[in-house]
């Protein structure tokens, strides 16, 4: 009896989120549309042309869901996505090199979409690859975890996406992995050997990882915008964003919004290098 009604609530949960019956949204014809499986749990698309095809954007735009990026902006996931959109020619140029897809298995079949990733050709470098977006639902909740496990549904972390990745890296020979990490991720891409330097020396490892180490402490026990992460912030890691020392770069746009005034930020200067935060601080994997 306890079996059964597990059972039945693990298939509650996959009706409850839209996935016992496959929603339209979900459907996926791996030969219409060329998906390719990479492991159990891991399917991708990758882009063969200069632009994705109109079938492999209408297939993106069906599968996207901005909430496994959120609190990231729509407009930045689209562009990660599809590129830059050219109004004459009707299609997206300079989208991801890679879309990955990582799907719960549920007898065997694909279901809830838990994770997504992107990765592209860096345009200044060949031997480079870079995580452009990477998105994935936790299973936090304890009971879903459980029954999960109990009828062997299959799930994947981040964590394995980003190690699925890195062998990719290291498979088509590219010499380092980069990202742009926001701040509050930079101790989970550390963890996982990316860094700040592309050489980076053992002495200066050995800093980095104190501070690292810092920052995650401040993050675990204080607001998103709490004044110490900001010292720390400065102090350490803001140097590391491009364009951070450029002063007359830096003073050209002179745009001012809502968010500058609620976070004090009162001269030109500081508003810039405050946005460069949001374009994250890049960090390198080097591909051994």
């Amino acid at each position: 009896m306890t079996n059964c009604l597990s059972k039945l609530l693990v298939d509650l949960y996959y009706k409850c989120v839209g996935l016992k019956n496959r929603s339209k949204k979900m459907r996926i014809n791996d030969e219409e549309i060329n998906l390719t499986q990479l492991t159990t749990n891991f399917y991708c698309l990758e882009r063969k042309e200069d632009f994705w095809t109109k079938k492999e954007t209408s297939l993106l735009k069906k599968i996207l869901n901005y909430k496994i990026f959120n609190p990231i902006p729509k407009s930045f996931v689209d562009s990660a996505f599809f590129g830059v959109y050219d109004y004459e020619k009707q299609v997206y140029y300079g989208g991801p090199r890679m879309v990955l897809l990582n799907y719960d298995i549920y007898n065997g079949e694909k279901h809830a979409l838990r994770g997504i990733a992107c990765v592209s050709d860096d345009t200044e470098n060949d031997n480079y690859l870079i995580l452009d977006l990477i998105g994935n639902v936790s299973v936090k909740n304890e009971t879903i975890s459980s029954l999960k496990k109990n009828h062997k549904v299959l799930t994947k972390s981040g964590k394995d996406i980003i190690f699925y990745l890195k062998q990719y890296a290291l498979n088509k020979k590219y010499k380092y992995f980069k990202l742009f990490s926001m701040e509050n991720v930079i101790g989970f891409y550390w963890k996982y050997g990316w860094r700040f330097q592309k050489n980076i020396t053992d002495r200066h490892y050995s800093i980095c990882d104190e501070r690292v180490n810092k920052l995650n402490k401040i993050i675990a026990n204080t607001d998103d915008f709490d004044d110490e992460r900001d010292i720390i912030l400065k102090k350490y890691f803001d140097r590391y964003l491009p364009g951070y020392y450029n002063d007359i770069e830096l003073s050209k746009n002179n745009r001012w919004d809502k968010e500058h005034t609620e976070y004090d930020l009162i001269n030109t200067l500081e508003r810039q290098r405050w946005e460069l935060r949001f374009h994250g601080y890049p960090m390198f994997w080097k591909c051994h």
